[in-house]
């Protein structure tokens, strides 16, 4: 799946999880996250959600915000 597609933001992580400030709730594909080796999604105030990944959400973090500069 292309990062680019995910309706985020602001990503940042929390030891385990990636918190996601979200433009469109509505568009989170747990299903995809799933696939893609999330271990859970817990979404939490109107437009955010957390996404727990494990001890890699640091570098799946950095890795998503390097998508989101990129042209």
């Amino acid at each position: 799946r292309d990062l680019h597609s995910f309706p985020t933001r602001r990503s940042s992580d929390l030891a385990t999880r990636l918190r996601l400030s979200l433009v469109d709730a509505a568009r989170l594909d747990e299903a995809a996250l799933t696939q893609l080796g999330a271990r859970g999604v817990l979404r939490l105030a109107k437009g955010t959600a957390q996404i727990i990944i494990g001890p890699l959400a640091d570098q799946v973090a950095g890795e998503i915000q390097d998508a989101m500069r990129a042209p």
